[in-house]
């Protein structure tokens, strides 16, 4: 609803405790927490990386994503 568009998902995978990966109209896309990025070679930049430590210290949870290997937001 509300002009989203559903689109096919590929090779989905869920790494318990971790985040997701899957293909989406051919890109790879990764979303879950830093460690989960940093294994699957995603570079967090020192100003993303101040941000997460920023969070962490308020118990807040923020979650990543990245497209074809570059991150692209942190959320939260």
């Amino acid at each position: 609803e509300h002009g989203a568009e559903a689109v096919a998902v590929q090779d989905f995978l869920a790494e318990s405790g971790m985040g997701v990966q899957c293909t989406v109209e051919g890109q790879s896309v990764l979303v879950g927490n830093v460690r989960w990025l940093v294994q699957n070679t995603v570079t967090v930049s020192p100003s993303a990386e101040e941000h997460l430590r920023r969070m962490e210290a308020k118990a807040c949870t923020s979650i990543l994503v990245a497209v074809d290997g570059v991150l692209q937001a942190v959320v939260g």
